[in-house]
């Protein structure tokens, strides 16, 4: 159809006795900057003077002048610069460039998790709101940050971050699909700043309550916490599981513990290991937990936390990594949950991520992948949500399986389904 239109366009443009657009003159004036040969034993002034004179005798125009090296960006066309080049005295004359900032790039971790799919299918986290509890966040031409609180320093610095961390994590979660830095995996999610650890990356527990305690009075919708205590603490789950109850789904670091010798056998620290908390450990680009990620029963789900390239301070960009960088893939995944079904429960949100996650390692939940890496909602995925949305509480996993054409439901131990059609396989746990 559209070739049909542009040849009715042509035969028009013809019978109108309309002319093909002209060529681009090659004679028309354009921009160079010409470096010319320092000229020894006269002043500046006057050497300046015969520069003048000798781009105004080729019929050039002079826009602007250099202040510590013989050159000027001037004004002529194409054979009045091929002249120009050929005088004494002048080393270089060259089109006046166009230089960019560096492109957008999209991390491996946005591939890993599936991401662009769901932006494909229209998800970018539009509406929804994403809190960051860690350093507070810079200002930064990549994020958007839709508003905060500081914990640290009694409200005095509007929520800066003076550290990096909690800009980077931002990065990951919500970073601006804008053509430059970094994209996050949910670049339209409203971004908030939870300032509750200082300069040096440290904070006590009474502000990291604060903040979630802010963040249930604000009516957050995801929170992220990449930021860990190997101490328990009763009144942290208690405002974490009230955040909960408040429809808000929380996904925190697993811990950077994997290393250490001396390690219990859950290495995942607080708020991670708490029930109402999605634990997250990290993996590498091979798909592999790294050596630093904390494991154990209370890890949940995976995610990208090797080599991750994120907003940094003073408008910058940086390498991290760790299981803080993990952590908010998941955030930003939840995000793009919430968006597709805004009014799914924290259960409900969690059930459908665990459903949907590349499983790794062992079959089924493990001590290292928890259900696998997280992957966003695609088009693909999309029946398997709608199957555990659908049913709550009734299917521990739904998965495709695209060349059989089956889904395979793995009913929740007790459930109360007795029944279901014959497109369906099932195993009870």
């Amino acid at each position: 159809m559209k070739k049909l239109k542009y040849l009715i366009l042509a035969l028009l443009l013809v019978l109108l006795g309309q002319s093909a657009p002209k060529a681009v003159n090659a004679n028309a004036a354009q921009s160079y900057v010409i470096l010319f040969e320092p000229i020894a034993g006269i002043s500046a002034q006057s050497a300046e003077e015969g520069y003048r004179q000798m781009v105004e005798a080729a019929g050039g125009e002079i826009l602007s002048r250099m202040q510590n090296i013989p050159a000027m960006e001037i004004s002529l066309d194409l054979e009045q610069a091929k002249v120009l080049k050929n005088q004494p005295g002048v080393l270089a004359v060259e089109p006046n460039i166009i230089f960019t900032i560096d492109a957008q790039t999209i991390g491996w971790g946005i591939g890993a998790t599936n991401v662009q799919q769901a932006w494909d299918r229209g998800l970018t986290g539009a509406g929804v709101k994403i809190a960051i509890i860690d350093t507070g966040i810079a200002p930064h031409p990549d994020l958007s940050i839709a508003g905060g609180a500081d914990f640290v320093n009694d409200g005095k610095d509007s929520y800066l971050d003076e550290n990096g961390h909690g800009t980077h994590v931002a990065g990951i979660a919500a970073g601006l699909n804008n053509t430059i830095g970094i994209v996050g995996a949910a670049p339209e999610a409203s971004l908030y700043a939870v300032k509750v650890l200082g300069a040096s990356g440290g904070g006590d527990l009474a502000d990291v309550i604060s903040g979630v305690d802010w963040c249930i009075s604000n009516e957050m919708d995801v929170i992220n916490m990449s930021l860990g205590t190997t101490t328990y603490s009763a009144a942290l789950e208690a405002v974490l599981d009230e955040a909960y109850a408040s429809g808000i789904i929380v996904a925190a670091s697993a811990g950077n513990y994997g290393d250490n010798p001396n390690s219990v056998e859950d290495t995942v620290t607080y708020p991670g290991r708490l029930d109402s908390v999605i634990g997250v450990s990290a993996i590498n680009s091979s798909r592999l937990i790294t050596d630093f990620s904390s494991i154990g029963p209370s890890v949940d789900i995976a995610a990208p936390g090797k080599d991750i390239y994120s907003t940094s301070l003073n408008q910058g960009y940086k390498t991290m990594d760790g299981t803080s960088m993990a952590a908010p893939y998941v955030s930003g995944i939840l995000a793009l949950y919430k968006e597709a079904y805004p009014t799914a429960v924290p259960a409900e949100l969690f059930q459908m991520l665990a459903a949907n996650a590349l499983d790794l390692g062992a079959p089924g939940k493990d001590v290292l992948y928890g259900y696998g890496l997280a992957q966003a909602p695609s088009i693909q995925s999309s029946l398997a949500e709608i199957i555990s949305y659908s049913l709550p509480g009734q299917i521990a996993e739904a998965t495709i399986n695209s060349s059989a054409g089956t889904i395979s439901l793995t009913l929740q131990a007790g459930s109360s389904l007795t029944a279901l059609t014959a497109a369906f396989t099932t195993s009870a746990t």
